[in-house]
């Protein structure tokens, strides 16, 4: 495996010498030149500096996304301290860790995910494409009091841009290696001069991919993606303002390109060799009505929000790999694989997973003035969930895929349908108790009924038609204590509690563990609770030109979620780890050297232990899965100028993440790997364009992304690079 330590290191020193102290003593002359601009974030559902509000919050502004080249959610989590994320399996397949609170296979996000004030209501929805967006904040800590159930690491919020009272358009486009293509529109104008305003975008993305299937001579990893967004903003009067969004995406794509290693967790040797490529389709729908209205004493917000996701993916059974003559006889066939006399020659196996998604929401608010001492907010929220999902297993023929869950070919399969209807009503109360304090408390209730009926052919489930009923609740308070001295500073106390539902696994899927020797698993899981402590602080300073922050935290788990693959009974579970302990610090600083040269740093560590653990209790005081026990993020940006009118800038940014466990045993770890991303452009604000060159894993860092006890990997993307180009209308 390549690791690129001798580079790294001293691209790491480079760095941190730039962003010492020892320049910062010659630039004190400059300081009133320039500033770090201000940003307002809404992390408490109403507009604050970010340097005020007393939320550990990782904000990028459009100028930000547009100079990082965030694209992606992978993009902007990558630049935030203790927060990684993995991509595998599928498009809606993804595994995002907050402080330690981590997401699972087939199971709920740890984060709440809002964009442009409406909540986000299932995980596979989250990683997309992202384009024409105006501002993304990351906010770390159990957030439930405000944000609700899964809320247990923290919140996103995703803004896209408002349609603009003057006509305005941009267009991108661009190529890159794996025959990448892409494509980025938007515009903008009013319909009704000062008072009807529409913005369109969209999105393009098409690339044959970079990892090889050695078999087929067929990249694995190719991906289409084809997205639209439409937003029309109506504000007939001072008092009220109507924001009503429609989104659309298409993507089709690679899917399930696991391969049996040895067991090691950095193992990438093991050449991709199935002898079908794996596929993948995701529809995903949205349309939301966001409306504002003054009532003098607050405003009152009603958000209602539709959306619906369906997706289909289907590849090679394990063990993945074509022996090196296909078709396969009784002769070469490999373990799992079996002789049909019906068709005279040895089968293989074909896995599918079917998902089909639909959501309505509502939520009402009142907020509060924020020119008062005394300054609040009450609402409730309303949410009503329809899911099915199959897992058919079926011969392999050679032919197309098979896009209905069963037929007369399936030799195994799992489907469910289920209904869940959520509810919570929430508070939150924040006074100045003088010029240099400020008190907050939040309390929010949340109930969460599911029920799931076993819809399986009966020849495949003895529990077909059996249907389970569960209701999860808890009420999450946060109580927050913030000093002030002065603009340039401020420090906090947090105590809050976070709450992520329980369900379903498969019917009979305890007994079958049973069967095979492994008790302590359940038909269902229990919800997963966390209490979160913590202390921060923000400050400013050399007169604006350095912003530092930090904070310390420990969280509390009670019955995290943990994903399992059984391959004995070939079933995936999720069961609960009983109790996990969280405890680190983060801090991030940026610094503006020269007005040129931008600066930023962000350092996290998160110590984890298994404090109690019912299914292996030789488990307990090992490190939590999932959890890198280091991050850095480091970096910066010099703008120059190139002649009169043209601008140029080069921008480096560099992530560490340290060590990880797969699973309980810490019998698997990821060595730390180390990412490199380079950006170089050009541009002339006078005719509105730029051209701008990248690459991603400048150093070709080989690592698998994602590793399932039992040696089932899937390899990491290598270096990939293109050219940008960009005008504005």
């Amino acid at each position: 495996m390549k690791r690129n330590l001798p580079f790294s290191r001293r691209l790491l020193c480079s760095v941190i010498a730039c962003t010492g102290f020892t320049g910062m003593a010659s630039a004190e002359e400059e300081a009133a030149a320039f500033t770090i601009e201000e940003v307002v974030v809404t992390a408490r559902k109403r507009a604050e500096s970010l340097e005020d509000v007393p939320v550990a919050v990782s904000a990028y502004t459009e100028g930000m996304i547009e100079d990082a080249g965030i694209e992606r959610p992978g993009d902007f989590l990558a630049l935030t301290p203790n927060v990684t994320f993995v991509e595998s399996e599928s498009a809606g397949t993804s595994f995002l860790t907050v402080r330690g609170v981590s997401q699972v296979r087939n199971g709920e996000s740890p984060v709440a995910v809002v964009i442009d004030g409406v909540l986000m209501t299932d995980p596979g929805q989250f990683n997309q494409e992202l384009f024409d967006i105006q501002q993304i904040e990351v906010l770390k800590g159990p957030q439930g009091a405000l944000y609700g159930r899964n809320a247990i690491g923290g919140a996103i919020n995703i803004t896209t841009k408002q349609a603009a009272t003057e006509p305005e358009a941009k267009l991108t486009l661009g190529a890159g290696n794996g025959n990448r293509l892409k494509g980025n529109f938007s515009m903008s104008a009013p319909i009704i001069e000062d008072e009807l305003y529409l913005r369109l975008a969209g999105s393009y993305v098409e690339q044959d991919g970079h990892i090889d299937n050695e078999f087929l001579n067929k990249e694995v990893d190719f991906y289409e993606d084809k997205s639209l967004r439409a937003r029309l903003t109506w504000e007939p009067s001072d008092e009220l303002s109507v924001d009503v969004r429609y989104g659309y995406a298409e993507t089709e794509g690679g899917a399930l390109n696991f391969v049996v290693n040895s067991g090691d967790a950095d193992d990438t040797r093991v050449p991709i060799r199935a002898n079908r490529l794996g596929t993948n389709e995701r529809e995903l729908e949205n349309a939301s009505i966001k409306i504002d209205y003054e009532l003098g004493f607050a405003t009152l917000t009603s958000i209602t929000s539709w959306n619906s996701q369906e997706e289909f993916y289907a590849a090679d059974a394990y063990p993945y790999e074509c022996t090196p003559v296909c078709p396969l006889t009784a002769e070469n066939a490999p373990v799992n694989h079996f002789f049909d006399s019906a068709f005279g020659f040895v089968l293989d196996q074909v896995v599918s997973v079917f998902t089909d998604i639909e959501t309505v929401s509502q939520e009402l608010r009142l907020t509060s003035s924020a020119e008062n001492d005394l300054r609040w907010i009450a609402g409730v929220y309303f949410l009503e969930t329809e899911r099915f999902r199959g897992l058919p297993t079926e011969n392999d023929l050679g032919q197309a895929y098979n896009r209905d869950v069963f037929d007369s070919y399936t030799v195994s399969g799992a489907a469910d349908d289920n209904d869940n209807t959520a509810w919570a009503a929430f508070g939150q109360m924040n006074y100045d108790v003088s010029d240099q304090w400020e008190v907050s408390f939040a309390l929010r209730y949340d109930k969460d009924e599911r029920e799931q009926q076993d819809v399986a052919p009966a020849a495949f489930s003895s529990t077909s038609g059996l249907t389970r009923n569960e209701e999860y609740s808890e009420l999450q308070p946060k109580f927050t204590l913030k000093y002030q001295p002065n603009d340039d500073f401020n420090a906090f106390f947090v105590m809050s509690k976070g709450f992520r539902s329980g369900g379903f696994n498969q019917n009979g899927v305890a007994a079958l563990a049973a069967s095979v020797g492994i008790e302590g698993i359940s038909d269902d899981y229990e919800k997963e609770v966390s209490h979160n402590v913590e202390l921060g602080f923000k400050s400013t300073w050399m007169d604006g030109r350095m912003k530092l922050n930090g904070s310390l935290f420990r969280t509390d788990i009670e019955d995290q979620h943990f994903f399992q693959f059984i391959g004995a009974i070939n079933r995936q579970l999720l069961n609960n780890i009983d109790e996990v302990t969280l405890q680190g610090l983060e801090f991030d600083a940026r610094y503006l050297a020269t007005e040129s040269l931008d600066l930023y740093l962000g350092f996290g560590v998160t110590d984890s232990e298994i404090e109690d653990y019912t299914v292996t209790p030789g488990d307990e005081g090992n490190w939590a899965p999932y959890v890198a026990k280091t991050t850095l993020n480091l970096g910066g940006q010099y703008n120059f100028t190139v002649s009169d009118g043209i601008d140029g800038f080069a921008r480096l940014d560099f992530e560490r993440r340290g060590q990880q466990y797969w699973d309980t045993a810490n019998s698997s770890a990821r060595s730390p790997i180390e990412l490199i991303n380079l950006r170089v452009g050009l541009s002339s604000e006078e005719h509105a364009w730029s051209v701008t060159a990248w690459a991603k894993n400048l150093t070709d860092e080989e690592y698998n992304a994602e590793y399932v006890n039992g040696g089932f990997a899937v390899i990491a993307p290598p270096r990939t690079y293109g050219l940008d180009v960009t005008k504005r209308f």
